[in-house]
């Protein structure tokens, strides 16, 4: 009589895998990785933003309290560049600048206080006139600040010679040389002017013509009369 191992009824050899349910298993590791990655993505966008937004701040800060404290006019420059991480020239440096006269009297030198500061890796502000109307600039032709112009050789980085940039200043009271009331506006309550700037993600664009800004920004908004700024972020 033949008598059964009991082991082996007891303890069926182990199964393996079928292709189908290594697939599935495949697939399912490949959706929760793109979900990680985005969520990821996200989360280092909103950190890069919020350092732009206190890095412009603590830059607008300073510029205000070296005007004061130095009894000077202090210039706040935005450069308009192409770097590595964007696909087309946008503001995304500034630096504060004053003017030195020249040993001889002859005239006077532009003199970077510090270095040129970068926005974090593709974090710009928002060219939108809507949303940053501190770059656009005042419609007085006879006063168009903030001031437009190529940077000079010389006296600038030579990354920064010949590239588009924007600058106002801080003066020795703190206040900016930028138009501080709105003529066109009809009520006389509401004709004291802001500007602002907005800073957003590279790839994180409004829809055309929408009145709306880019899903995730931050706004800053400059009081020229005072020269102090506030930052607003959603």
């Amino acid at each position: 009589m033949i008598m059964s191992n009991p082991r082996s009824s007891q303890h069926p050899a182990p199964k393996g895998f079928s292709l189908v349910e290594m697939l599935t298993v495949i697939a399912i590791i490949g959706i929760l990785g793109v979900l990680a990655a985005n969520s990821m993505s996200g989360l280092l966008g909103t950190y890069d933003l919020s350092s732009a937004g206190q890095a412009v701040m603590d830059e607008l800060s300073l510029a205000r309290q070296m005007a004061i404290t130095e009894n000077r006019v202090v210039e706040f420059q935005i450069y308009k560049l192409k770097t590595g991480t964007l696909d087309s020239p946008e503001y995304c440096a500034m630096a504060l600048v004053k003017s030195e006269p020249l040993p001889d009297g002859s005239g006077s030198r532009k003199v970077f206080l510090r270095k040129v500061s970068f926005l974090p890796t593709r974090v710009i502000f928002d060219s939108s006139a809507t949303f940053s109307s501190l770059l656009l600039g005042q419609a007085d032709e006879a006063n168009p600040l903030p001031f437009a112009s190529t940077v000079p050789a010389g006296d600038a980085p030579t990354a920064l010679q010949g590239q588009p940039s924007l600058s106002f200043r801080f003066r020795p009271d703190g206040s900016l040389d930028l138009e501080a009331s709105d003529a066109a506006a009809a009520d006389p309550a509401t004709r004291r002017r802001h500007w602002t700037l907005t800073l957003r993600g590279y790839r994180s664009t409004p829809e055309s013509g929408s009145s709306l800004p880019a899903k995730n920004f931050i706004t800053i908004t400059l009081d020229p009369l005072t020269g102090k700024a506030v930052v607003f972020q959603p």
